[in-house]
C-alpha cells in the first residue's frame, strides 16, 4: 500500500467522480470491468448492467430474460451467484414463481430490492477502491480533461464548505431524526471521500479502507472541519457483529481512545431511547490533553437498508463537572451494519471530532485529526473483528445488563411491532 500524495489527489482537481458513469461512460465502464475481474469481483456490476437493460425490456422479453438473472447471479451455485442473504435471494425467486404460476407479466421492479443492495455495495465498496487505485489514476492521466470532464460531477457542486453542524445539535436530550439521517448520508456517500491510503497497481484489494472527506464543513462557530469513514466486510453477520459492538467489556477492542464509558442515565423522552454516559478519551496520548464529554448513544434498525445503526453524539443537556485535568471535546459517530449474507456483513464507521485547543490554524488541526484517524482506522479494523471472535468464544451470546441493546429493544417494541413492519429515512442533502 502507498501513501496518496498531494499530485494524486489533484489530478481531478478535486471534482467529485459520479458513479453512474459506470453505465453511461465506456472507457469508464470498460476499465472498472477489467479492474473488477482481477480481484475476482465483477458479479456485482455486471448484474446491475443486467438489470438495467431488463427494466427497459418489453413483457416477453423480460419473462426470458428474468430467468437467465436467476440461473446467472441469483440461484445458489449460479456462475456469478451475488453475495446476498438467503430472504433477498428467496423473495425475488418466488415473486419470478408466482407470476408465471399466475400468467402475469414480470413487473420491472421484481429486482428493485436487490439492486438496491448490489448498488450500494458495488458504490460505496468496489467503486470506492478503484476510485483510490493506481490504475484508476493512470487511466485519468492518460485520457486527461475529455474523461474528467464527463464522469465528474460540476464543479459548483462539490468542493464548497457545508454547514453540518449547529450548536443546537449539542444542546438536545436524546438522538433525533436529524442525527441518524446525517450518519447514514455519510455511511452511502462514496464520491466525497479520499483515502488515507491507496492500493498499489495491480494489487488485490483488501477488505477494510479508511477515508478522510475531501469537502470542508463549518460549523455555526465557523470552524472548518474533516470527516472520516472506516469501512470494511467481516465474515460474521451484521446481528453478531451488533452484539459484539455494543458489548461494553468488547468496546476497548475496535474504540482505541477510549479511557472511560460509564454510564449514569437512560432516556426514554425522545423518539429514540437513549443511554447516556460519561465518557473520556485520548486522541493523540502524549501530544494532547485526555478530552472528556457526555454522550448518548442509541441502537436503530433500517428495514429497507437492513442496516444496523449505532449512533452516538455528545450533549450540553446534563450538567456534568469535567475533570480539570482533561478538556472538553464534541462529537459524533455511528457505525452502520449492513447485511450481505448469514455470515457476512459490511460495516461502516464515521466519524466527527470538534476538539478545544489553543490551536488556530486549520491546517494544524487537520493534521492531527488525520494523525488521530490513521491511528484510529488501523485500531478499528482489527478490533472490531476481534470483538466479534471474543463475542464468539461465548456463542454469540446476548450481552446481559446492556443499556444499548435497551435502547435497541424499546426501538423494537415502538417501530418493529410485527414482522411486516417498516421503518427507514430519507437521506439528507448535503
Amino acid at each position: 500500500m502507498s501513501w496518496l500524495n498531494n499530485s494524486d489527489d489533484n489530478i481531478l482537481n478535486n471534482r467529485l467522480v459520479v458513479f453512474d458513469r459506470v453505465f453511461t461512460n465506456n472507457i469508464l465502464a470498460d476499465h472498472f470491468l477489467k479492474y473488477l475481474k482481477l480481484s475476482f469481483n465483477e458479479e456485482g456490476y455486471l448484474f446491475l448492467l443486467e438489470q438495467r437493460k431488463f427494466v427497459s425490456e418489453d413483457d416477453e422479453t423480460r419473462s426470458k430474460h428474468s430467468q437467465d438473472i436467476l440461473n446467472t447471479f441469483i440461484s445458489i451455485g449460479s456462475p456469478k451467484e451475488l453475495n446476498i442473504d438467503g430472504i433477498t435471494r428467496k423473495n425475488v425467486s418466488r415473486r419470478i414463481e408466482e407470476c408465471r404460476a399466475d400468467n402475469y407479466p414480470i413487473p420491472k421492479d421484481v429486482f428493485d430490492e436487490l439492486t438496491q443492495i448490489i448498488t450500494r455495495e458495488t458504490r460505496d465498496d468496489s467503486f470506492a477502491r478503484y476510485q483510490r487505485s493506481e490504475t484508476f489514476l493512470e487511466l485519468v492521466r492518460n485520457h486527461g480533461a475529455s474523461l474528467i470532464n464527463d464522469i465528474c460531477a460540476n464543479d459548483e457542486n462539490t468542493c464548497r464548505d457545508t454547514l453540518l453542524f449547529s450548536s443546537d445539535n449539542f444542546s438536545q436530550d436524546t438522538v433525533t431524526d436529524y442525527d441518524i439521517k446525517l450518519l447514514l448520508r455519510l455511511s452511502e456517500d462514496s464520491a466525497d471521500w479520499k483515502a488515507l491510503r491507496v492500493s498499489k497497481k495491480n494489487e488485490v484489494e483488501r477488505e477494510s479502507f479508511s477515508y478522510i472527506s475531501k469537502r470542508t464543513f463549518t460549523t455555526s462557530d465557523g470552524i472548518k472541519i474533516k470527516l472520516a469513514k472506516f469501512t470494511g466486510v467481516i465474515p460474521f453477520s451484521a446481528e453478531q457483529t451488533f452484539h459484539a459492538l455494543v458489548n461494553r467489556d468488547l468496546q476497548k477492542y475496535w474504540d482505541s481512545k477510549q479511557v472511560k464509558n460509564e454510564p449514569f442515565c437512560y432516556s426514554k423522552a425522545g423518539d429514540y431511547s437513549v443511554t447516556v454516559q460519561d465518557y473520556v478519551m485520548n486522541i493523540v496520548p502524549h501530544l494532547m490533553k485526555k478530552r472528556q464529554a457526555t454522550k448518548m448513544s442509541s441502537a436503530v434498525y433500517d428495514t429497507k437498508r437492513k442496516c444496523y445503526l449505532y449512533a452516538c453524539k455528545t450533549t450540553d443537556a446534563y450538567e456534568k463537572q469535567i475533570d480539570p485535568k482533561n478538556a472538553c471535546i464534541r462529537f459524533y459517530f455511528g457505525v452502520m451494519l449492513y447485511r450481505i449474507s448469514e455470515t457476512k456483513c459490511r460495516y461502516v464507521y464515521t466519524l466527527y471530532y470538534q476538539f478545544t485547543s489553543n490551536i488556530k490554524s486549520d491546517k494544524v488541526r487537520n493534521a492531527i485529526f488525520n494523525l488521530a484517524m490513521k491511528q484510529k482506522s488501523k485500531a478499528f479494523h482489527s478490533g472490531i473483528v476481534k470483538a466479534c471472535q471474543k463475542q464468539r468464544d461465548v456463542g454469540f451470546k446476548r450481552p446481559e445488563n446492556n443499556t444499548i441493546l435497551d435502547t435497541f429493544d424499546d426501538f423494537s417494541t415502538k417501530y418493529l411491532d410485527s414482522p411486516n413492519s417498516v421503518k427507514t429515512w430519507d437521506i439528507l442533502d448535503m
